[in-house]
């Protein structure tokens, strides 16, 4: 949009360093894109506190209605995070796209309050003009939710650079050419990524098992990992746990991997999975959502089961090359279905179906629009 000579403007939550520091880069290379700094508390449930506390969407709405963009986009964790920016502007009469890569009810992830929050939320998610989420599943959780607007089913943007090789990956972690190497990436935490369950499928398989060999890699961080640490460490595996915090250049450690666990409660489409295939990594998962609906079933095991786990893994270790001969398949999938330009041509139709006022009661494609080069959004 920037090319096609649209105004951004970026509001963002300036305590999310990793966030606050990519957009600066890209303000440096855009003049065109305005960063606007949120002083914003830590909010733990977000509807319930903007319907009780409700003046900083007021703020945010003051904001907006100053800017007078043609639209507003945001980018949403679940139906709570970010629903700030789509409360403000459907009180302010911007049309809104939001994208959402999970849209699961708050009782199906477990969390705290859920019935009051899922019943607010029944509220939410029929606010924006347009949705945007990552697969069908998410789209099918939508419409059960209530949502009756248009809904785009957008691809992952895959882009990283070259990765590094499994020797080079080693080397920097410290980790042995031979050694077999299995972990995690990403948040390490129990309740929905099901670190617990990778940690009892370990700790559960028999002295004799060739899991009892292998090196642990975890990228990544979460309130859980130090407890599943310390768990493998009194199960033999003190010594052999490698563990780095999250970084935005995951390509470099990937090929350390012989194998990629993903043993998760719930999903959107992860990146990870993506990022990990584009570095030869297999990848060992529950069947559910994203990581269901995108590997091979022979891949997969059910979830929140740590023998079915335990079995899956052991089945890799016992016959690798039957696992990695689906890689090059799925890279190609994931170099074409997933390259910028898909994701371009997805958001370009949703753009323009708001921005040309299209009825939202249709899904036919839009013709090529005469909209305006220059629009805020």
């Amino acid at each position: 949009m920037i090319d096609e000579g649209a105004i951004l403007d970026c509001f963002f939550r300036e305590a999310n360093h990793s966030l606050t520091n990519r957009l600066h880069r890209l303000a440096i290379q855009y003049p065109q894109l305005t960063l606007h700094p949120l002083n914003l508390p830590r909010i733990r449930f977000h509807r319930l506190f903007h319907f009780f506390r409700p003046k900083t969407v007021e703020d945010l709405g003051e904001r907006f209605r100053q800017l007078q963009p043609d639209l507003v986009f945001t980018s949403q964790g679940n139906l709570e995070i970010s629903a700030l920016g789509v409360i403000a502007a459907h009180r302010q009469h911007i049309p809104c796209i939001s994208y959402i890569p999970m849209a699961h009810s708050f009782r199906k992830m477990k969390s705290k309050q859920a019935w009051i929050r899922d019943w607010f939320n029944r509220y939410t998610v029929k606010l924006p003009s347009i949705w945007l989420t990552c697969t069908h599943q998410q789209v099918e959780k939508l419409r059960k939710l209530g949502a009756k607007q248009p809904i785009y089913r957008l691809p992952n943007c895959i882009a990283i650079s070259t990765p590094a090789t499994k020797s080079q990956a080693r080397e920097v972690l410290g980790i042995e050419a031979d050694r077999l190497v299995l972990g995690m990436v990403g948040r390490l935490n129990n309740k929905q990524k099901g670190c617990d369950i990778f940690v009892d499928a370990l700790t559960r398989s028999a002295t004799e098992s060739t899991l009892r060999t292998a090196d642990l890699l975890f990228i990544g961080n979460d309130a859980d990992w130090l407890a599943n640490r310390k768990r493998l460490e009194a199960s033999s595996w003190r010594g052999r746990i490698h563990h780095i915090e999250w970084t935005d250049q995951p390509e470099c450690y990937y090929a350390a991997f012989d194998l990629l666990v993903m043993p998760s409660h719930f999903e959107g489409l992860p990146l990870a999975m993506q990022e990990a295939l584009l570095c030869d990594v297999p990848i060992a998962a529950s069947a559910v959502d994203g990581l269901k609906s995108f590997l091979p079933s022979k891949w997969l095991c059910p979830p929140n089961s740590a023998d079915s786990l335990r079995h899956l893994l052991e089945n890799f270790l016992n016959d690798p090359r039957q696992y990695r001969s689906s890689i090059p398949q799925l890279q190609e999938i994931v170099r074409t279905a997933y390259s910028v330009q898909s994701v371009q041509a997805v958001l370009k139709q949703a753009f323009d179906r708001v921005l040309s006022k299209q009825p939202e009661d249709t899904d036919r494609p839009l013709p090529s629009s005469q909209i305006p080069s220059t629009q805020r959004v």
